[in-house]
């Protein structure tokens, strides 16, 4: 018997471990280039899971639509863009 850990946040369904699932998630990072490496490395500084959808709701979604949707919500400052 799979062990239920997460629900899906569209439909409710439980998310065991094993399943497929899609998280959708606002990171905070820095990236810098480390030259003594020859190489980018991120430090990440906050991370907020958003949403959780089992993998049956998240092939439902157009990810190009999504993106198109993000980009046209408005922010409290007018004058960031993305």
């Amino acid at each position: 018997m799979k062990t239920p850990f997460l629900d899906c946040d569209r439909c409710g369904k439980n998310i065991s471990f094993g399943d497929a699932f899609v998280s959708i998630n606002r990171f905070i990072e820095q990236a810098e280039f480390i030259a003594a490496r020859n190489r980018v490395e991120y430090q990440p500084i906050d991370s907020i899971q958003i949403a959780t959808l089992c993998a049956r709701c998240a092939n439902l979604f157009d990810v190009q639509a999504l993106a198109k949707i993000i980009k046209s919500v408005p922010t409290e400052d007018p004058e960031t863009t993305l």
